[in-house]
């Protein structure tokens, strides 16, 4: 039988899906989970007396970097889920604009992210930007030259933002205290992403399901 063309009910029933219940939200408490045992194995060298020796100074730098590491792929694997969410809403979009009608009045995945209200510590970035933003530095940081201020073209935007939310170059800790930004629920980081996570996938559907019924295609 031929496929037959989705209509924008079932795209805005694909919206609806929220973070927890998503394989990406599996992975994000698997991470966060290596995260905390990273962190108490932090703390606890930190708090040895006596062990102020070449080779204990070597294990908290490489205990260091894997906390770095772990927040970092804690925000990729969100950025996953805020791709998977911007995406599905930008392809309402093209089909309004295929039938020839007024699109919604957020076309891009920034506009969508900035429908959290929620501001990122004193930034003028929503919280659901700034784990965008936080997720390409990790993802893209390695190839970039140490003077960001040499880089033009389309990283220009995202280099300003990670400016914004406090990054530097030089900095090794700039994810651990990126962290800092967030109001931790339960004392945990990851559990404030996804609460964060599903309050904004909710607030996408509801804009997007609002935008179709003013165009009368409901």
């Amino acid at each position: 039988m031929p496929k037959t063309e989705c209509t924008f009910e079932e795209d805005l029933k694909s919206l609806r899906t929220p973070f927890t219940r998503t394989a990406y939200h599996a992975v994000v408490r698997a991470l966060g989970e290596g995260l905390q045992s990273t962190e108490h194995a932090l703390e606890g060298r930190l708090q040895e007396e006596g062990r102020a020796d070449e080779r204990s100074d070597s294990q908290l730098t490489d205990l260091s970097a894997e906390k770095e590491c772990l927040i970092g792929l804690i925000y990729a694997a969100c950025q996953c889920h805020i791709d998977a969410v911007a995406g599905k809403a930008m392809r309402i979009n093209e089909r309004l604009q295929q039938q020839k009608i007024l699109p919604m009045s957020k076309q891009d995945k920034r506009g969508l992210t900035e429908l959290c209200r929620a501001i990122y510590s004193d930034t003028p970035l929503s919280k659901i930007t700034a784990i965008d933003v936080f997720a390409s530095y990790f993802k893209h940081r390695d190839k970039w030259p140490n003077r960001w201020s040499s880089l033009e073209g389309g990283v220009t935007r995202t280099i300003k933002d990670i400016r914004f939310v406090g990054l530097a170059y030089t900095a090794a800790d700039n994810l651990t205290r990126s962290v800092r930004g967030f109001e931790l629920q339960d004392g945990r980081f990851t559990v404030s992403l996804v609460q964060l996570l599903d309050e904004w996938t909710a607030c996408v559907h509801a804009y997007a399901e609002a935008e179709l019924r003013d165009r009368n295609v409901l």
